[in-house]
């Protein structure tokens, strides 16, 4: 519903687990009439199929969200391995994904500013250390 409402004034639609919202933009959808229709549809199925889905077993609903999980998953940000000047960035986005399982999300939210700032106070350091080589 909120998606719904949304959309109807302007908004880009979201969902409260991104899981949605990020399978709708990898997907392709792009404008706000395409998180309209994510929202009717899952509204359409949740009062068409809602008795079924009931019966489903959570194990499968289970790997549902791991696949979700998998695709949403940045596979690029590895490449921050590569190079020491984006090592410290690789380790904040190491650092938040840690908190965010061991703990929560806000919890994360709260550990990815002051790391993010560390992070790019060092970088630029780095940078002023190396160019007065």
């Amino acid at each position: 519903m909120g998606n719904l409402a949304s959309a109807l004034i302007g908004g880009m639609p979201g969902s409260g687990t991104m899981g949605a919202t990020l399978v709708n933009v990898n997907s392709g959808g792009r404008t706000r009439l395409s998180g309209l229709m994510e929202g009717i549809f899952v509204l359409a199925a949740f009062v068409l199929f809602g008795n079924w889905i009931a019966w489903v077993p959570i194990s499968a609903l289970a790997g549902i969200l791991f696949v979700v999980a998998f695709r949403m998953f940045d596979w690029g940000s590895f490449h921050l391995l590569r190079q020491r000047s984006t090592l410290l960035d690789f380790c904040v986005i190491a650092a938040v994904v840690v908190v965010a399982v061991g703990v929560n999300l806000i919890a994360a939210s709260g550990r990815a500013w002051p790391s993010r700032f560390c992070s790019s106070y060092a970088s630029r350091s780095a940078v002023r250390s190396y160019g007065a080589r």
